[in-house]
């Protein structure tokens, strides 16, 4: 089991993930941490884009990539439970493929979960 697993689903978002994959590479958190991305038939080159950043993110996280290639969409909330089915996390980091996370959010977010696990039903 990792500490943390961030989850996000994926649609055409080459324009994104640089910025993306970049701000999870800052984060500041010293546990462990996996990325459970799934892919939702993307037309685009965002699984290429993917496999570039791996080796910069594998250093921080155990990547973890599913989806399919499919024409229709199956929308966020599919594919991110089937990025959630995949990841072994003791708690879940929601992430979309268009969202630049703050240095310290991972960090800030597992200390408060771990401070008040018995409240989080």
């Amino acid at each position: 089991m990792v500490d943390v697993s961030i989850i996000m689903p994926m649609r055409n978002a080459s324009q994104w993930l640089p910025d993306t994959f970049k701000s999870l590479i800052e984060q500041n958190f010293t546990g462990t941490m996996e990325l459970s991305l799934y892919n939702d038939g993307s037309t685009d080159n965002s699984i290429d884009i993917v496999h570039e950043w791996e080796p910069l993110l594998t250093p921080m996280y155990k990547i973890i990539i599913n989806g399919h290639k499919e024409e229709k969409a199956r929308g966020a909330g599919y594919c991110r439970n089937r990025a959630i089915d995949a990841s072994a996390g003791r708690f879940l980091c929601l992430l979309d493929a268009d969202d630049i996370m703050l240095k310290d959010r991972i960090r800030l977010q597992y200390e408060f979960a771990c401070n008040n696990e018995s409240t989080l039903g």
